[in-house]
């Protein structure tokens, strides 16, 4: 008999074939039986790759400012090992796959955030994944205690063994409508999933999202005011965020938002994490930085502007944006600090001398792509807690953004505009900053979008620049069925019309200077 002197993942991993559609029939399991998935967080990234992970080997909550040190160290209390067909044994040491994400700044939780911590790890207990090639593994990841013994082991594993019975009899039961709400949804338009703003339709627009009076109006207040300070030389840039609300209808479930997601924003990464009965959903176009193999890979994102449908004009508002001194410097502005913030942990830094387009379904940004070596001893966990937030989603100075952030946004991000994604037991791993999301809660569906405000800001052209980046959620929690063409302004008029109510006092502190385009990803 044995008894293990300390905690240890013992991780078994195969390879398997399940059907198409199979990740989502298991999302669709963890939407309607959270008592018996336990945890529960899908992942796709750009590159087509995927994964779903279920149950709750460990799942840890922290807070503070070393949130992501502590997250560091929890991982490094597990490790992993290949397991063996000798209890007795511990196979070579593997790279157990840990999902952690964290909200976008430290503080006292307010609703509807209540139930999302600072920062939070999760190691689920079985894990489905296929790679962009198609390849498709089960990963099962078992915690071992310090203290149990060769018979506990025994009896944990075949428990083990009845909890992935029971989600795979449970998925095989789910409505192959379900599986197929991406074709069923998007499949009655051919535009459906490229309709740009400006495009005109007849058919049904999407939910509109109504933000709270009280937050419309502050938001408006604060743009005008924040560009006054910027003007006044009192710092350079904040980026103001705000929120609205869509009442959570019945088939706006989490199985459905995903594939609809990935359907119309494939170059984005596609995620959903699971708290109490809340979910945290979202597709965000940019990486924060990803770590393999010793390599890293950070993508600036900032300068943004339309999409259009006609190619000519799409491609001339491309042209504009390259051609924008002021996106440019605000795009160089982030790059720079992002290559300062990165130094003492990666060498050979290599990025291109001017910003190309990355082109979105509803936007297009500048974007530079930096790449580097990182130094030994350093994980991506590391990474993120040096490059979190950057300029994009905080301003700068940061810090000063931070405080102006604090005192004139009306509400708490939350997970919003934080970083989420996966590391590995070796320190590998990528992470996403968590944009063009959305807390679903029982009777809402809170959606989040910010803009980057400069001393020439106005507030009813930032309102409808947040109201363009809603779009992503927006078509993705339209009615089953819905097309998703309604026009930018019949989306948004309605909502400006109510939030400009009240704020004559920023209009007109803004009124003499001219407006420019969003210049971060928010």
């Amino acid at each position: 008999m044995i008894h293990w002197h300390r905690p240890v993942v013992l991780v078994y991993r195969g390879a398997v074939a399940f059907p198409e559609g199979y990740l989502n029939r298991l999302l669709a399991v963890c939407g309607r039986n959270s008592a018996a998935t336990g945890t529960c967080v899908y992942w796709r990234a750009p590159d087509g790759s995927s994964c779903i992970g279920m149950g709750t080997a460990v799942d840890t909550t922290v807070s503070g400012d070393q949130r992501f040190a502590h997250v560091k160290q929890v991982i490094a209390d597990y490790p992993a090992h290949s397991a063996t067909d000798e209890p007795t044994t511990l196979g070579s040491d593997v790279a157990a796959k840990w999902f952690v994400g964290g909200a976008f700044a430290v503080q006292s939780r307010r609703a509807p955030w209540l139930s999302w911590s600072d920062a939070r790890a999760i190691l689920p207990e079985f894990l489905f994944e296929q790679t962009a090639d198609g390849r498709q593994t089960l990963t099962c990841q078992v915690v071992v205690a310090q203290g149990d013994t060769e018979a506990n082991l025994a009896t944990m594993l075949r428990g083990f063994e009845r909890r992935l019975r029971m989600l795979v009899e449970q998925a095989e039961r789910v409505d192959g409508a379900v599986v197929d709400a991406t074709n069923s949804t998007m499949g009655s338009s051919t535009t459906a999933t490229t309709a740009m703003p400006g495009a005109t339709s007849t058919n049904a627009a999407l939910p509109t999202p109504v933000s709270p009076p009280d937050e419309s109006r502050a938001f408006l207040t604060a743009v005008a005011d924040t560009a006054a300070d910027i003007r006044a030389g009192k710092y350079t840039k904040a980026v103001l965020a705000r929120r609205a609300v869509v009442n959570r209808a019945v088939n706006m479930t989490v199985d459905r938002v995903v594939p609809r997601l990935e359907a119309q924003n494939r170059e984005t990464f596609v995620f959903a994490v699971r708290a109490d009965e809340e979910w945290f959903v979202g597709a965000s176009p940019e990486r924060l930085v990803q770590l393999s193999g010793g390599e890293v890979a950070v993508d600036c994102l900032a300068g943004t502007t339309a999409r259009s449908t006609d190619a000519a004009v799409d491609e001339q508002l491309g042209a504009e944006l390259l051609a924008s001194t002021k996106d440019r410097e605000e795009h160089h502005v982030v790059v720079r600090w992002v290559t300062e913030n990165l130094a003492g942990l990666v060498d050979d830094l290599e990025l291109r001398t001017a910003p190309t387009l990355k082109k979105l379904r509803n936007v297009q940004h500048l974007w530079t792509a930096v790449r580097g070596l990182v130094r030994q001893g350093m994980t991506v966990l590391d990474l993120v807690d040096r490059l979190h937030p950057t300029p994009a989603v905080a301003g700068r100075p940061r810090e000063v953004a931070l405080e102006v952030i604090a005192e004139r946004e009306q509400m708490d991000r939350g997970w919003y505009a934080g970083p989420i994604g996966w590391v590995d037991s070796r320190g590998d791993g990528e992470f996403a900053v968590a944009l063009r999301s959305a807390l679903f809660t029982d009777t809402d569906v809170h959606l989040y979008a910010g803009a980057g405000i400069m001393g020439d800001s106005k507030p009813e052209s930032e309102w409808r620049e947040t109201a363009l980046k809603l779009r992503a959620m927006q078509a993705a929690i339209a009615p089953h069925g819905e097309t998703v063409e309604a026009t930018f302004e019949e989306a948004v008029a309605e909502s400006v019309a109510t939030a400009v109510d009240g704020s004559a006092r920023g209009e007109r502190a803004n009124q003499a200077a001219p407006h420019t385009r969003a210049r971060d990803d928010q």
